[in-house]
């Protein structure tokens, strides 16, 4: 469920740019579920027995991993500026001042526009450094992918009773065992974490409390202190008791969106987060999740994720803080950079190429630039074949052929880059190296050099033979019907001058 599901709930519209293009809800019922469990694992079908499955399993054979594929020919790039975040968060502070709301979280996009990543690579780097509990690998056909590493629950159902475990409060982890503890006793004992928790804990009681038989809402666990591979994490645990007569989908509807990604009250934070912030949220924000055939169910809240439309190649993760009037512009920013870190990390350390090699230590062997020199130089040695026969000798088959060819290796190029390409592992291969030979910086003149002659051949070489076709040139030597034996000097010379003012013309061009 999308963070703009929000406006099918409350009288509200968002109006900021969407690169993502997530659908606002998207749910499906899975032909296998797979249960996997420390040391062994359930099978489930609608209409297959398990034994059946399993042999199937086992059938199967093991597949190769695929080499890395990530390529950013873009850097990362944050749409908010460290200048228009500390102006925001100015403005934030007077609606507090001005008592339109006391708490709203605040949150800002890092994207990149020409990303080429392979999702589950990414999926299992990011959850090998850093693990979570709420993780999630979603895949929305026929090209959007969820890389969630969540440690934040929304809302659980289990029996009556539903479960709610917000987040507010972070640190980093220490360089040793000692400044650890240091950190951990410092969030644990902060007056302003404690204050934003303690918000968004009764903006969550009164979000349950919709849905829940009178005075059965509490507070389970209150600032209690997790520790994450990056982080330390403030989290309380709200609890109540269903009422019978509400629906799965009300009281889901009663406390959506999260009231950690708004702030409070809720519906006027969310007013003015669509005024702040830059770009709509899609999925970040929302929630990703299950209903069992029991009636249960457990969603998360998707944040520390990375959305990525592969048709369009556009990755994106948010990151965001809960800003109060207390609270300090520049540790907020530090702060979301420091959300921001394990993601940025995880993108760009896995990638094997970057544009004109910004990090020395990425550069590939020497070996590999000299190959990609080499292919371009025949790239760009073929095209001008082509461009010579085709146009400056107006060879009429030559140009013609040029021209479709030259046309259709155009077309499959855009093809290629539009194509989801690692639905077919040769698409993914050859997509890749075109890609990689195109940012090559020994190549990159020859191979741009290539494609413009391709389109000069496919345009003027294709009207230059329909030209020649439909107007034959002229034949200079139509007058001389003689064999060779009987051609005088004269008209030798005057055959060689034609010949001579041919060649200078096509010097001349």
């Amino acid at each position: 469920m999308a963070y703009d599901l929000k406006n099918e709930i409350e009288d509200l519209i968002s109006e900021n740019s969407d690169k993502l293009d997530f659908p606002e809800a998207y749910f499906y019922v899975p032909t296998y579920l797979f249960f996997i469990h420390e040391n062994s694992f359930e099978i489930a079908s609608k209409d297959r027995e398990p034994d059946e499955i399993y042999g199937e399993l086992l059938r199967m054979p093991t597949q190769e991993q695929e080499p890395n594929q990530t390529l950013f020919r873009k850097p990362l790039q944050n749409r908010t500026s460290k200048e228009k975040y500390l102006s925001s968060l100015e403005k934030l502070k007077n609606h507090i001042l001005e008592g339109d709301m006391y708490e709203i979280n605040y949150c800002m996009e890092f994207f990149s526009e020409d990303a080429h990543i392979n999702p589950r690579e990414v999926y299992l780097a990011l959850n090998e450094l850093s693990p979570m509990p709420f993780s999630a690998y979603l895949k929305i056909p026929p090209n959007k992918y969820a890389i969630c590493a969540s440690p934040e629950r929304f809302l659980k159902k289990k029996g009556s009773q539903l479960i709610s475990q917000p987040i507010k409060g972070t640190a980093k982890r220490g360089e040793n065992i000692e400044a650890d503890t240091l950190l951990i006793s410092q969030l644990r004992n902060s007056e302003k974490e404690q204050a934003e928790n303690m918000m968004i804990v009764d903006l969550v009681r009164n979000d349950l409390a919709r849905s829940s038989r009178t005075g059965s809402v509490a507070v389970q666990e209150m600032f209690g202190i997790y520790t994450f591979p990056a982080l330390h994490q403030m989290i309380s645990t709200v609890i109540s008791e269903k009422k019978p007569e509400i629906p799965l989908t009300e009281v889901i509807k009663n406390a959506f969106p999260m009231g950690s990604m708004t702030g409070a009250p809720k519906i006027k934070a969310m007013q003015i987060i669509e005024n702040e912030e830059v770009s709509k949220r899609s999925l970040y924000s929302g929630a990703i999740g299950y209903f069992t055939s029991e009636g249960d169910f457990d969603f998360n809240v998707v944040i520390r994720s990375i959305l990525y439309n592969a048709w369009k190649h556009h990755v994106s993760f948010q990151v965001g803080s809960a800003i109060t009037f207390d609270a300090e512009a520049e540790k907020e920013y530090e702060e979301c950079l420091l959300k921001a870190k394990t993601m940025e990390q995880v993108l760009l350390e896995i990638t094997d190429y970057r544009p004109f090699y910004k990090n020395k230590k990425k550069r590939p062997a020497w070996q590999a630039e000299v190959f990609k020199m080499l292919v371009s130089l025949v790239f760009y040695t073929f095209f001008m074949n082509w461009f010579e026969q085709g146009i400056l000798n107006f060879n009429t088959h030559t140009g013609i052929i040029s021209g479709f060819v030259a046309l259709a290796l155009l077309m499959l190029y855009i093809g290629f880059k539009k194509i989801q390409y690692w639905q077919s592992r040769p698409l993914n291969i050859l997509h890749n190296w075109v890609a990689h030979l195109l940012n090559a910086p020994a190549g990159i003149l020859f191979v741009i050099g290539a494609y413009i002659f391709m389109f000069f051949a496919a345009i003027v070489g294709f009207f230059v033979g329909i030209y020649r076709i439909f107007k034959p040139e002229e034949d200079k030597f139509a007058d001389i019907n003689k064999s060779w034996g009987d051609i005088s000097d004269e008209e030798l010379q005057k055959m060689y001058q034609v010949l001579m003012e041919e060649e200078a013309k096509r010097k001349k061009v």
